[in-house]
């Protein structure tokens, strides 16, 4: 698969997410003792990727000259990757998350690593129990010999494990980030692939290089409508309003798909219009249209009606008859 085959295995191959990035490798160099780490974002954001990173970062001997881990042929970033580490060890809390459990694992803690420093990974810790995030409080205030916590998190923790963690926040990518990794990974891989379906693709990813990698997997399968999204239907119906030409059908068919993907669509081929990109969009940058929708679709009133389906099926009427005066 291309998203487990591209996923970062470097510092500077990690997309976006700068500010998390830099602070981690910031904290490996000053070489101080961190008890808590907590990485807080939406799925495939990147967050057992930066734990693995910095988990390497402190036993890689390439760190300490180049300021990122090796390729993972070192001894150390090895034993790390494998699995098998004492210095690296990934829990799940959806499966860990009671107290007896956690009370188990700060047990098996008590004594410093042989190797000087280890990092504790626990993933979904918002999904541990009460009980067993207030043992996890007592064991950050009284500290465990040698280990760093990184705590993962698609949701809320305990406050006082926030306050005592150093929180870094992760967000998904911006379009333009996510194409051009697509973009990368095809040219990479000798893929045959246009400039509409690396948007589509983009645009159904939602913001997470890893759902677009697996979206181009399909691609590879089944070619282009596993990329379909609202973008065409809209580009449709854009035609069909420039034209002065009954525009039912194509808002029809617009309309069937999801609210969000329509949302998402429409500020993409915005974007794509004031650029110029994709010949369709170029024809209408070359027209000066691109500010025009701009100007509309992004007006406080249609925003805001853009948010259920009968705001859309509104705004968009509305915007049809725009052309007809």
């Amino acid at each position: 698969m291309l998203a487990i085959k591209y996923r970062p295995s470097r510092f500077s191959e990690v997309l976006g997410q700068d500010i998390a990035k830099n602070a981690l490798i910031s904290v490996s160099k000053s070489k101080l003792p961190v008890r808590s780490i907590l990485l807080v974002g939406d799925y495939g954001c990147g967050k057992t990727t930066l734990s693995r990173l910095y988990a390497r970062s402190l036993f890689c001997k390439d760190f300490e000259k180049t300021g990122d881990v090796c390729d993972g042929s070192c001894p150390s970033c090895r034993e790390v990757l494998s699995g098998r580490s004492s210095k690296y060890q990934e829990f799940d809390s959806t499966k860990v998350g009671n107290i007896e459990s956690i009370r188990g694992l700060l047990d098996s803690l008590s004594f410093a690593p042989s190797s000087g420093r280890r990092v504790i990974v626990l993933d979904e810790v918002h999904t541990a129990s009460t009980a067993a995030q207030s043992a996890l409080l007592k064991a950050l205030e009284e500290g465990v010999p040698g280990t760093t916590f990184v705590f993962a998190t698609t949701g809320d923790v305990l406050p006082t494990i926030r306050s005592r963690s150093l929180t870094l926040e992760l967000t998904t990518l911006p379009f333009s980030l996510i194409e051009e990794r697509v973009k990368f990974v095809c040219e990479k891989e000798g893929i045959d692939i246009d400039y509409q379906s690396i948007s589509n693709i983009a645009l159904k990813s939602g913001g997470h290089v890893r759902d677009a990698l697996s979206i181009l997997d399909l691609f590879t399968l089944y070619g282009k409508d596993a990329v379909s999204t609202s973008y065409g239907a809209f580009c449709v119906f854009i035609r069909d309003c420039l034209k002065k030409q009954d525009f039912e059908d194509s808002l029809s068919k617009l309309l069937q798909r999801p609210i969000l993907d329509i949302r998402r669509t429409i500020s993409v081929f915005i974007n794509n219009c004031l650029q110029g990109k994709g010949e369709f969009e170029k024809k209408l940058h070359d027209r000066n249209l691109g500010f025009t929708f701009f100007q509309y679709f992004y007006r406080p009133d249609v925003q805001q009606a853009l948010g259920d389906e009968l705001g859309m099926e509104i705004v968009l009427r509305a915007f049809a008859e725009m052309f007809k005066k």
